[in-house]
């Protein structure tokens, strides 16, 4: 049998369907490392990249067709509980903050390929990639003449969802009020110091060392460092000497370097605010700190990494996820922020004798007061004054939220993008701008393969009351294929997971033969077990010391350095620095969690050992693409199923 691929990721079907016997003609994938992983171990099947260009592809006869097709860039970052987050490492489960002012779940994750556009405006001069019809929070102005200013003061009308294409002139919505959130406590280990009162007088110098400090910690200290010029030395001093914290001057030749010994601080601000010029942001429990807290803390991050200009400040940052938070943080005290990306024209530079790298940076200008938004409400409205249609084809996502089905993306309210529903792919179908589920059958109206399988989550069958999966099967219909479908999970295949996902089996030879694949003489076998009954199949190498111990038959689960909660599916998130904050799938072994390493996440999945180690490969990188694919032995069981159903 010959098989083609598309959406391959990292080739669960090649995986599974090589001791049959079966050749791949070609794969479709445009992720980098998939692509490098499927180069690797297939350099002599055909990549032919983007899906959408299906009609250019020159691919031999095949027999089946696999595939499972998943609104904003990945760059995009996210307002959340847990603070500014890229929108491809949001969540199911994450709380983001809605246009009502409110934090709501994140019910569903998508993504697809499609045309983007820029749409630029007060706040993000630079501008914000998303496709054309997502729909933005905003006010459409009209002026009318005040006679005693001799000026004519700007009305806006009620707030409404308009799409991207059509911002021009209106004003978007920034927030600017925010929900109070519990503060992380320090945390005070053995012999060491106990770190102040979080005192407006501390957050004006955490915002000084936010703008220009960094830590150094071992098993038996921890320094919190802040560089300053010599002009700036006695403000910052008497700021620290209002804290009682420990502290020690050491002069160098062009600055001074303060020194904080607290070792509890230093944990704290690197858990609360990240670490290195580029890794700092600010967390959510800010933005909804007290008016006093909010203002020593901007004021502290202006004196170090600001200056005063005409009507206010200006301040640079090479972390964009910081330049967000500053912006919220000041439109929160009633502040008007212009927002860019400067692109340095040189590579390096020198400094004291050092060559250096330059990066791309972000500059904020701070206004008391500004023509281009208007502050009412709870958002401030700033002018768009440019969309450019010429935008590029790349993946982009959505979110759909609970309640409020919107969302705060580059500091910027939006809502659900229409053209997705609540899942992957949970979206209609009558929007054909990189809309993979017609791409895909596209792909079988030209390629005419005898099987066909596609794979989505559960929730595919439920979308817009079921209307969408129904348009995928009647389309397949229409080609004259016989369809059938079911929901199978992962862990009845002997993995250690639960992965349920709907397969969509079509015959060229009608309806039975698809039936007779999907439903053996022992499918019962394949039905979901109890949820409180244990699961006995597990990927040998890793079933020795798996379940919590509370009756849950759930041998994986997310870890974030206290209680254990939701199981491991699909969703991989890697280790950070401070587990408190980031989850990570994790497995017991007696009475002690640990991280799950790649190669396990490789079984898990069905892969062999070592399957997505190739030169180069990340860790991060192989924990998303694993996360991404099919299941192995779910996908062997089908190509054993289809060679079962021809022999007859």
């Amino acid at each position: 049998m010959r098989y083609l691929s598309v959406a391959s990721g990292i080739e669960a079907a090649s995986v599974a369907w090589s001791p049959l016997g079966w050749r791949a003609v070609g794969f479709s994938e445009i992720e980098p490392f998939p692509s490098r992983l499927l180069q690797h171990h297939y350099p002599d099947v055909t990549n032919f990249g983007d899906m959408n260009n299906y009609k250019e592809w020159d691919v031999e006869p095949f027999d089946v067709l696999i595939g499972g097709t998943p609104c904003f860039p990945a760059h995009v970052l996210i307002q959340t509980v847990r603070g500014t987050v890229p929108i491809n490492e949001v969540r199911v489960g994450d709380q983001v903050l809605t246009h009502q002012g409110r934090y709501r779940r994140v019910l569903e994750i998508g993504s697809k390929l499609a045309q983007t556009i820029v749409v630029r405006g007060q706040g993000a001069s630079t501008g914000i990639t998303t496709t054309e019809e997502h729909p933005f929070y905003a006010r459409r102005q009209g002026r009318v003449w005040n006679n005693t200013r001799r000026a004519y003061d700007v009305l806006l009308d009620a707030p409404e969802w308009v799409p991207a294409k059509d911002m021009r002139g209106l004003r978007w919505a920034s927030p600017t009020k925010f929900p109070a959130l519990p503060v992380p406590a320090f945390t005070k280990k053995g012999k060491e110091q106990e770190a102040p009162p979080l005192t407006p007088e501390l957050l004006w110098v955490v915002g000084r060392w936010v703008a220009d400090g960094w830590v150094r910690t071992s098993n038996r200290r921890g320094l919190v460092i802040i560089a300053c010029g010599k002009k700036k030395v006695p403000d910052l001093r008497d700021a620290v000497e209002r804290t009682c914290l420990e502290v020690s001057e050491q002069p160098q030749r062009t600055a001074t370097r303060f020194v904080l010994h607290n070792r509890s601080l230093a944990r704290w601000l690197v858990e609360n605010f990240g670490h290195g010029a580029a890794g700092k942001s600010l967390p959510a429990w800010l933005l909804g700190a007290e008016a006093k807290c909010r203002e020593a803390f901007l004021k502290g991050y202006l004196s170090g990494d600001g200056h005063k200009v005409s009507n206010g400040w200006r301040c640079n940052t090479v972390s964009k996820a910081l330049s967000v938070g500053l912006m919220l943080l000041a439109h929160s005290l009633g502040y008007s922020v212009s927002r860019r990306e400067v692109t340095n024209k040189r590579e390096t530079c020198e400094i004291e004798g050092r060559v250096v790298n330059e990066q791309p940076y972000w500059s904020l200008s701070i206004y008391s007061t500004s023509r281009s938004s208007i502050a009412e409400g709870d958002h401030r409205w700033g002018l768009v004054r440019k969309v450019d249609t010429e935008g590029q084809v790349q993946e982009v996502f959505n979110l759909e939220v609970e309640e409020d089905n919107s969302y705060v993306a580059d500091g910027i309210v939006v809502h659900n993008c229409q053209s997705f529903s609540s899942a992957g792919l949970r979206r209609g179908l009558d929007d054909p701008r990189g809309n993979l589920a017609l791409v895909f059958c596209g792909l079988v109206d030209r390629f005419r393969p005898r099987y066909v399988i596609w794979e989505n989550v559960p929730g595919a069958l439920s979308s817009s009351g079921g209307r969408d999966f129904g348009s995928i099967v009647g389309a397949l219909v229409e080609l004259g294929y016989g369809v059938c479908w079911r929901v199978l999970d992962a862990k009845h295949f002997g993995v250690a997971q639960r992965r349920r996902r709907v397969f969509l089996v079509a015959s060229a030879d009608g309806w039975p033969r698809a039936a007779a694949v999907l439903f053996d003489s022992q499918s019962s076998l394949r039905n979901p077990a109890p949820r409180r009954q244990r699961q006995e199949e597990l990927a040998p190498p890793l079933k020795k010391g798996f379940g919590d111990g509370r009756g849950s038959d759930d041998p994986l689960c997310w870890w974030d350095g206290g209680q254990l909660n939701q199981t491991a599916d699909a969703v991989l998130y890697k280790k950070q620095t401070m587990p408190e904050k980031n989850r990570f799938p994790a497995c017991f072994e007696g009475e002690h969690v640990r991280f799950l390493m790649p190669e396990e996440w490789e079984l898990l999945q069905g892969f062999p050992w070592g399957y997505t180690d190739i030169p180069s490969a990340s860790e991060s990188a192989r924990y998303k693409a694993l996360g991404n694919s099919f299941p192995v032995p779910v996908i062997r069981w089908l190509g054993e199923r289809i060679q079962f159903v021809e022999s007859l």
